[in-house]
């Protein structure tokens, strides 16, 4: 175990979860020691690639608001264009 952080009389809402699943490693943690299980990691690795899935579906919602915006100004000029004759 390495030391990771100092400890603090403050708890973070990452250590509800921690201390629910192994007290013991929940109170290392406090301590400053860095514990490290697969389950762990497994979870920061999991949580890793769900954000890059938030992350891109970020960017295409942006993408399919300006898609729909540039429909919708087509189609005003369109149907301005066959009202002007």
């Amino acid at each position: 175990m390495e030391k990771s952080r100092k400890y603090s009389p403050v708890i973070f809402s990452s250590e509800i979860a921690q201390y629910c699943f192994c007290k013991a490693a929940w109170w290392q943690g406090r301590m400053g020691n860095k514990v490290e299980t697969e389950g762990m990691r497994a979870g920061t690795e999991f949580h890793k690639e769900y954000g890059s899935r938030v992350g891109i579906s970020r960017i295409l919602r942006v993408v399919r608001a300006l898609l729909v915006g540039t429909l919708v100004l087509v189609v005003i000029g369109a149907v301005m264009r066959l009202w002007s004759g």
